[in-house]
Order: C-alpha cells, then sequence, then structure tokens
C-alpha cells in the first residue's frame, strides 16, 4: 500500500507546484527572479517525481520477486512433507514386518520344543513365497531398496515394466550424500518417469534407471516412456502441477550442492534422465573449510 502511494505522490508534485508558481507570480511577477525561481523549482519537481516513480516501481518489482520465492519455498516444502509422510509410511511398514518376522520365530522356537510335527508345518507355511513376491533386492542399502521396491509395486499396477541396475559406492567411501537427499533424488526421479510413462500413450510403457559410481562421481540415468507429442518444457504433466512441477528443481538443487549437474532430453517417444554428482563433497561443507 505505501508502495502505492509513492506512486501517485509523483504525480501530485505537480499541481503543488503549480500553486507555487502561482504563489511567487502573485508576490515577484513576471521578473528574472521569478524565472530563477521557476526554474529551480522544475528542477526539484522532476527529480522529485523520478525518485518517487523509480523508489515505488522498485519496491514493487523486489515485493513481487520475493513473493514469488516465498511461493517456490513453501511448494518446494510441501512437495518435501509429501516425501516424508511416504517415507514414514515406508518405515512404518518395514518395521510391521520385521516385527512380524521375530514374532514368527519366536512362534517357531516354541513349537520346537513342544510340538516337532506342528514346528514343521509351520515353517512351511513360513517359508512358501506368493507367486507376486518380489525375492531379490535391488542395492545393499535396505532403505533405499524399499523405496524401489514400492515405486516398482505401484509401476506394476499401472501395467509399466520397470529395470532397476543400482550400484552404490561402498561405505567406506565417505559419501556425504544424506538419507534426505537420496530418496529426494529417488523419489522425484520414479514420480516423474512414472507420471510419464502414464500419459505416454505407449502399449507397453517402461522405465529404466541405472545408479553407478566410479571414483567420487555418482551416476543415475534414468529412461522412460514418455508421450511424443509432448515437448518437454521444464514444467510437469502431474495434475498437482503446483505441487509436483518442483520435482525436477530439487533435483537440480540437489545436484548443484554436491558440485554436479543434470540433464533433461527428449527423445521422440522416451525421455532421458542424466544426474551427475560428487558424492563425497558438498558446496556446504567446502564453504565452511574455506
Amino acid at each position: 500500500m505505501k508502495y502505492r502511494i509513492l506512486f501517485f505522490a509523483g504525480f501530485l508534485i505537480y499541481p503543488v507546484i503549480s500553486w507555487e508558481y502561482t504563489i511567487l507570480y502573485h508576490y515577484l511577477g513576471s521578473s528574472r527572479i521569478f524565472e530563477q525561481a521557476a526554474s529551480i523549482l522544475t528542477c526539484i519537481s522532476i527529480f522529485s517525481s523520478v525518485a518517487l516513480f523509480h523508489t515505488a516501481v522498485d519496491r514493487v518489482i523486489s515485493g513481487l520477486l520475493l513473493s514469488k520465492e516465498i511461493s517456490v519455498l513453501e511448494q518446494s516444502r510441501k512437495l518435501q512433507d509429501q516425501q516424508d509422510r511416504e517415507i514414514r509410511y515406508l518405515k512404518t511398514a518395514s518395521e510391521k514386518e520385521q516385527a512380524h518376522f521375530f514374532s514368527s520365530l519366536e512362534v517357531l522356537a516354541d513349537l520346537i520344543h513342544t510340538s516337532p510335527e506342528q514346528a514343521v508345518l509351520y515353517a512351511r507355511r513360513l517359508t512358501e513365497i506368493p507367486p507376486d513376491t518380489e525375492t531379490s533386492r535391488f542395492c545393499s542399502d535396505s532403505f533405499i531398496d524399499l523405496i524401489l521396491r514400492t515405486k516398482r509395486a505401484e509401476a506394476k499396477s499401472c501395467g509399466i515394466r520397470t529395470e532397476y541396475r543400482i550400484s552404490l559406492p561402498p561405505a567406506e567411501n565417505n559419501s556425504v550424500i544424506t538419507y534426505p537427499e537420496m530418496s529426494s533424488l529417488f523419489f522425484n526421479l520414479l514420480d516423474n518417469g512414472l507420471e510419464s510413462c502414464r500419459h505416454s500413450g505407449a502399449p507397453s510403457p517402461f522405465l529404466r534407471l541405472e545408479l553407478s559410481w566410479q571414483g567420487e562421481i555418482l551416476r543415475i540415468h534414468m529412461v522412460n516412456s514418455k508421450n511424443p507429442v509432448v515437448k518437454f518444457n521444464g514444467t510437469t504433466t502431474k495434475s498437482e502441477r503446483p505441487l509436483h512441477g518442483f520435482g525436477l528443481k530439487i533435483i537440480e538443487q540437489i545436484a548443484e550442492e554436491h558440485l554436479g549437474y543434470c540433464v533433461w532430453r527428449n527423445d521422440g517417444d522416451r525421455f532421458d534422465s542424466l544426474v551427475i554428482l560428487n558424492y563425497t563433497q558438498s558446496a556446504k561443507t567446502n564453504n565452511r573449510g574455506d
């Protein structure tokens, strides 16, 4: 509101100056002194108007930019909260499965001592694996493996073929990438890839994710089906556009934080995503070292 006042104040100076001209002319008449005074007032009027107008416009633009930054931060926070809820759900489900497993072992141990025949039957039931159960692990990290399994199940329910090739660096390599960062990378990449597959119109959509490392460099490469008519413009096709449109930006921010970069490429009926980063360094630790 105060910026609008400044804006209109710049235009109100002119009638004020005109009134001052009238007063001066009344007392001084048409003389050299009047002309000099009028010139000074004109200069003051022009300078004041320009200064007020410039200040008002500058403040308005600054306010708009600040409002946009706040909106971006708010949407990013909402997306992070959504992913945090999904992570908590996965963790709770994993803990329940673990508790059920140990409870089953206790029951089996009791049956071994009380009824060996029943123990054998119970053990057989425990070892029976449903046909749709995924038995192989995708990576050595249990948490990342759980995320990959969950997204694979989501893809399967939508008729999307998935392929993972995950090779994480060993623990002794001192990775500085945090679990929240790693989970954000996987969640946002896979969410965007699966959404692209759903809208691809392909009879057999697919998603292929590969993670590899060499030295200090971590490379994440994903290829997925997409609608050949839709051209990538840095946004999303998700229905919750204001929320999910920040997914790629979050990936780019994480890559930049670890001295890396991202490449997004259209390739006809498929989309190619490449994330390169240094998993042993971050901009924050480097700045503290400086």
